[in-house]
């Protein structure tokens, strides 16, 4: 068994089982009651008993979010899940409001990710990518691109010729503009030169000249896991 077991003999005539908020099976039985007895109605109720589980542990992680600080764009906000009837997230002034129906983690974590992938995308179509591209023009580069974002484990960005396309990781929302668009700078100038060559970083250097400061600070802090917004 992988849960902590606690037998209580009572002078009751039935067995009760339960999981309490600590996540401990707790069986309530007469003293007549032989453990094996109560070892097989314990597998009998297995299922039963692991999604108790599950719904405690989940609700133990969504109160080990709330207080803790999120990161967006280089910003720390403080994070206050509200329960409520509708699912809503708002920015305002230091904190992260958090409204939602949801009691489990993981449907949290879903809807923390689409509110981030949309404010991305907004930045980025919005000033973002028109900031870089105005200094990339200085190194004759001005086609039109579409971009992408989504959560990715390792990459912090890649650029598909075929679809003309650049897709950045999700999880850079955490970080400062600067280090966002030095990921950027580095997407685009592979439509001019795909291969890590020579001239390939004479065309990065001129256009973000601290980018190996930003792609080392990004390789010494970058920690993927399902909570990567957490600081």
């Amino acid at each position: 068994m992988d849960y902590n077991l606690i037998i209580n003999r009572k002078k009751i005539k039935n067995v009760y089982i339960r999981v309490d908020d600590n996540g401990n099976v707790v069986v309530n039985a007469n003293k007549r009651v032989k453990d094996k007895y109560i070892y097989d109605l314990l597998n009998e109720k297995d299922d039963w008993i692991q999604k108790r589980l599950k719904a405690i542990n989940n609700k133990s992680e969504v109160h080990d979010i709330n207080g803790r600080k999120i990161s967006v764009f280089g910003r720390k906000y403080i994070i206050k899940v509200i329960k409520d009837k509708k699912n809503k997230i708002e920015l305002k002034e230091n904190y992260f409001f958090l409204y939602t129906k949801y009691d489990d983690m993981e449907s949290m974590v879903k809807l923390i990710n689409k509110y981030l992938k949309e404010l991305f995308l907004d930045n980025l179509n919005c000033y973002i990518i028109k900031e870089c591209m105005k200094e990339v023009k200085n190194i004759g580069i001005e086609d039109d691109f579409n971009i992408k974002v989504r959560l990715m484990k390792s990459r912090f960005g890649s650029y598909s010729k075929k679809t003309n396309s650049i897709c950045l990781n999700l999880a850079l929302m955490k970080y400062d503009i600067e280090i966002i668009k030095s990921v950027l700078y580095h997407e685009i100038c592979h439509i001019k030169q795909m291969n890590h060559q020579k001239r390939f970083y004479e065309l990065l250097y001129k256009v973000c000249p601290n980018y190996k400061e930003y792609s080392n600070y990004l390789k010494r802090n970058f920690n993927y896991s399902n909570k990567w917004f957490l600081v």
